[in-house]
């Protein structure tokens, strides 16, 4: 595949305020908060604090290219596949 120069779009600042919002909105959902705890819908409630802060901590990860330990970590819960009578696996969702 050949990219031609006038296709790539670098990002030189990070993500900007408008980035993280829509990013926001487009999160799903009834689905389990990480480690942090902080769900969805948590952040939704209110989109524009929501993003502010996120912003911050955002531009300190791009300033210093330090990713936050916990964020390389997940919670891994175990659950039967009891779909099918004749699945007898396991299966780990993070």
């Amino acid at each position: 595949m050949i990219i031609h120069e006038e296709e790539c779009h670098p990002v030189l600042n990070g993500m900007t305020r408008e980035d993280i919002k829509t990013a926001i909105k487009q999160m799903r959902n009834g689905k389990a908060a990480g480690r942090d705890n902080i769900a969805a819908e948590l952040l939704k409630a209110d989109v524009e604090i929501a993003a502010t802060e996120l912003e911050d901590l955002f531009e300190v990860i791009w300033n210093t290219e330090t990713i936050p330990g916990d964020w390389t970590k997940g919670i891994i819960v175990m659950s039967q596949l009891g779909l099918c009578p004749y699945v007898k696996e396991c299966s780990g969702l993070a």
